[in-house]
Order: structure tokens, then C-alpha cells, then sequence
């Protein structure tokens, strides 16, 4: 009998807190019932604001086009149709402009012409009258140098100079490496040395002034003469040894 007591004392209390978990349950749904009412209420209102955010952005989109149309086309725009200009001109689209195939040959046969005769003239290849050796053009050797040494030593025109000198001044000459020409009389005497040089053979002539210096001291030099010319023969450079150097 008191077990049975205590069982039912047991049910009573466990009965009494369901009961409060069934209440507490109950307010809760009542709550969110009433959440759910309120909700579909403002049905309405959420749609009429969605529809205004669309028209807003329909509306932004609108703008914006219109501005991209007043500003003209865009660069890749132009490009784009620079490009379509272009091919519609190229052979088989309509309006055919570019030359016809043997026009483009003739074209390209030109300018490979031309660059060879740029090319060719620039590097003396054709075009060229005489060798670079002969005019003096470019660094010669001495060897490559024809040098005639004549004595203008006399006092007077028919007389002999000083015996010997143009000889001298010859070794001097040949011991530098230049190829000696003609070593004879100058035919008519000449106050100061001189050494002269054929047309184009300055910088030879200069050299050999140069390294004479020392046997007959600084000497000018300058152009060639038709008498100095018939007596160096072959040379293009000729040395003139004057009255001045009549002691070395």
C-alpha cells in the first residue's frame, strides 16, 4: 500500500510538470502564430518596395546608356570599326581597293631595288671608277705608297742640285716601308721642301710629312703641280726637297 502511496505521488508530480511544459509550448506557438499574422500582412508592402528598387535600377541602367551614347563611341568602338574599314578593302569582300597582285609585285620589286643600290652605293660596291687603293681613300699601308723624291736644290734653273740629297732623303723615305718612285732633280730650284700629293692622296701625303719630320724638319704640304707631276711619274706622293734643306 505505501508503494502504490508513493508511485502515485511519483505520477502527480511528473503529471503537474508536463502539464507546465504543455503550457509553455502553447504560449510559444500563440507567439509565433501571431509572428506569421503579422508577416502576410505586409505582403503588400514588401512588394510595392521591391517593385520601386527594380524601377530604381531600371531607371539607373537607363541613365547610364543615355550618357554612353552623348559621350560618341568608345575607343574599342572605333577600333572595331576601323578594322571592319579595313578587311571590307581587302581582296574578295565588296569595295576591292587594295592593288591588284602584279601591281604589290612590281611594288616590292622597287623597293628591294632601292635598297640595294643604297646599300651597294653606300659601301662603294658598284658605281666605282677607280680603286680605293688608287685614290688614297681608307688605311693604306706605306707599302701601298708611291713616293718620288726630287731634289730642288739648284741655284739656278739648269744647274744641278745637291749631289746625293734626293738619294738621301730616298732612304729615309724607304726605311718608313713607302714604295720609293722616282729619284731625280726637280728641274728648277725651290726655296723651302714641300711635299705634295695627287688628287685624293692628302691623308698619305700627310703622313709621309709626318714621318720625314725629322730629316727635314716640319714641311708643308699641298697639292700636286703639272711639272712636279710629269717628273714623279707614277707617284701619287712626291717629295720636293728645297734650299732650306740643301745641309742635311
Amino acid at each position: 500500500m505505501d508503494l502504490i502511496e508513493n508511485i502515485g505521488a511519483y505520477l502527480g508530480l511528473a503529471a503537474f510538470l508536463g502539464l507546465g511544459i504543455l503550457a509553455l509550448l502553447y504560449f510559444q506557438q500563440g507567439r509565433e502564430v501571431r509572428r506569421l499574422r503579422d508577416w502576410a500582412g505586409r505582403a503588400p508592402e514588401r512588394a510595392a518596395a521591391a517593385a520601386a528598387e527594380a524601377e530604381t535600377a531600371l531607371g539607373a541602367d537607363v541613365a547610364a546608356e543615355e550618357e554612353e551614347e552623348a559621350r560618341g563611341p568608345s575607343l574599342a568602338d572605333r577600333a572595331g570599326a576601323r578594322w571592319t574599314a579595313l578587311t571590307a578593302r581587302l581582296p574578295g569582300n565588296a569595295g576591292e581597293r587594295l592593288p591588284a597582285p602584279r601591281w604589290m609585285a612590281l611594288i616590292a620589286m622597287g623597293i628591294v631595288l632601292i635598297g640595294v643600290g643604297v646599300a651597294t652605293g653606300g659601301f662603294g660596291l658598284v658605281g666605282d671608277d677607280e680603286p680605293a687603293k688608287q685614290r688614297g681613300e681608307g688605311k693604306l699601308k706605306p707599302g701601298d705608297i708611291d713616293v718620288a723624291v726630287l731634289n730642288g736644290t739648284a741655284t739656278a734653273e739648269g744647274e744641278p742640285g745637291v749631289p746625293g740629297l734626293a738619294a738621301t732623303v730616298g732612304d729615309v723615305v724607304e726605311n718608313f716601308g713607302y714604295k720609293v718612285g722616282p729619284v731625280s732633280d726637280a728641274g728648277a730650284p725651290v726655296s723651302e721642301s714641300v711635299v705634295m700629293f695627287e688628287s685624293g692622296f692628302e691623308a698619305p701625303a700627310l703622313r709621309v710629312a709626318e714621318d720625314v719630320e725629322k730629316a727635314l724638319g716640319k714641311t708643308p704640304v699641298e697639292k700636286m703641280s703639272s711639272a712636279i707631276r710629269e717628273l714623279a711619274g707614277k707617284a701619287s706622293v712626291a717629295i720636293v726637297i728645297g734650299q732650306d734643306d740643301s745641309g742635311i
